[in-house]
């Protein structure tokens, strides 16, 4: 009778050969027969699990050399830049370098200047009174006595001791028709275009980001156009960030410097965008320290600011030496693709020390893209809804300006690198 053996490396259970048990010699057999009695059993290896399409894989076999799946750098508060406020700045995968154009463009009111000053030059005292005069009711000067046409400017809100006792020098008896004809003039003025151009550049890094400004003003006013260099404008702010469930918390503090780099033309701009005016008023020199604070769930962003803007006026002008202000604002975004952002902000001022015109509150309403992730184009529409009052703010030429601008439209264009 033939047998077959199986030939095994002992523990491996690996088949050597196979030969016929009659050809072996006596001696190798009783070997066999011992080596088989003393070796450990074998343990079968087990198969590797086997996939359900093509059998074993190499991740299989190996699931520690598994590829593990990099994860997306933050964009937290990517598309969350306000208009005008300051913004919590965005976590550094937004982007690293971007650079774009800003530019506002706003109608506000413009008087002839000339005559005003022609009134001025020969009745000094009147000084104030003109600078008054858009705040009180034409009708009631045009048939009211000397005293009631007295009493309508004494009942302007707001006046200082110092405007209330120039009032009550002015002889309005002889005066009557003169100021008559001046609150005529300055009450129904003509309109000016005013405009900003903006370019920036923007460095965006893990903790810190810096922002450089270059703003230029220009107004036109029928077939007359201006274009003038404003303040230089730096802005650095750090930002912080922590994970909550389904949302992004950031913080954000800095700092934006305004060099008194512009010309006295470019004043004008400033009524378009009042709580930015440091970037037009050339003869100050801006500080301004603020801190933000934000949270981005994806879809909605809410964020808050608030800052101290003071001017100091380092250029002969016929103004304060200092003016500061309070700032703050708020902001919502609607993000419902994660590409486009409609923004809802309010931002306002509030008076500290010579800036009583920056006792003001608007509303602004604005929509963001991000192309690509490279491509941000925004367009917005603001306005201002409280006022402190008609302040001869800034002029230009033969021209002067009364007061902010009722709707100012914003345009920009950035692209990130």
């Amino acid at each position: 009778m033939v047998a077959t053996v199986v030939f095994m490396t002992l523990g491996t259970g690996e088949v050597l050969g196979q030969v016929k048990h009659g050809e072996l010699p006596d001696w190798m057999r009783e070997r066999i027969r011992k080596d088989a009695k003393n070796a450990p059993a074998a343990t079968p290896r087990q198969a590797p699990a086997q996939s359900p399409n093509s059998g074993a894989t190499l991740l299989e076999l190996y699931p520690g050399e598994q590829e593990v799946e990099e994860e997306e750098p933050s964009k937290a508060f990517a598309l969350g830049t306000m208009i005008n406020g300051r913004s919590v700045k965005p976590a550094a995968g937004a982007h690293l370098i971007r650079v774009g154009i800003n530019s506002r463009i706003a109608p506000v009111r413009a008087v002839t200047k000339s005559q005003l000053d022609t009134y001025t030059n020969s009745y000094p005292e009147m000084g104030q009174v003109v600078d008054l005069a858009q705040q009180v009711d034409l009708d009631q000067i045009q048939s009211g006595s000397a005293a009631e046409i007295e009493a309508e400017f004494l009942a302007i809100e707001g006046l200082s001791e110092e405007e209330r006792q120039a009032i009550e020098s002015v002889d309005f008896a002889s005066q009557q028709q003169a100021i008559s004809t001046l609150v005529e003039v300055v009450n129904d003025p003509e309109e000016a275009i005013t405009f900003s151009i903006e370019p920036f550049l923007n460095a965006n890094f893990d903790v810190f980001g810096v922002t450089l400004f270059v703003p230029l003003a220009g107004f036109t006013h029928g077939s007359d156009a201006t274009f003038e260099m404003g303040n230089l404008t730096l802005d650095g702010r750090f930002g912080h960030y922590e994970e909550v469930p389904g949302a992004v918390v950031g913080l954000s503090y800095g700092l934006s410097l305004s060099a008194p780099t512009g010309t006295e033309r470019a004043d004008s701009v400033a009524l378009s965008n009042m709580l930015d005016s440091s970037r037009f008023r050339h003869a100050y020199f801006g500080v301004e320290p603020y801190l933000s604070f934000g949270m981005d769930a994806k879809y909605v962003i809410i964020q808050m600011e608030c800052g101290v803007s003071q001017l100091n006026r380092v250029r002969t002008a016929d103004s304060p030496d200092g003016i500061s202000y309070f700032r703050y604002g708020g902001a919502f975004s609607l993000v419902p693709f994660e590409v486009i952002a409609l923004t809802f902000e309010v931002t306002g001022g509030a008076n500290i020390d010579q800036a009583e015109a920056l006792n003001i509150l608007q509303l602004t309403g604005s929509l963001r893209a991000r192309i690509a992730n490279t491509v941000e184009p925004v367009v917005g529409v603001m306005a201002p809804v409280a006022i402190a009052g008609q302040q001869a703010y800034g002029g230009t030429g033969d021209l002067a300006f009364g007061s902010p601008a009722d709707i100012n439209v914003f345009a920009g264009l950035s692209v990130a690198f």
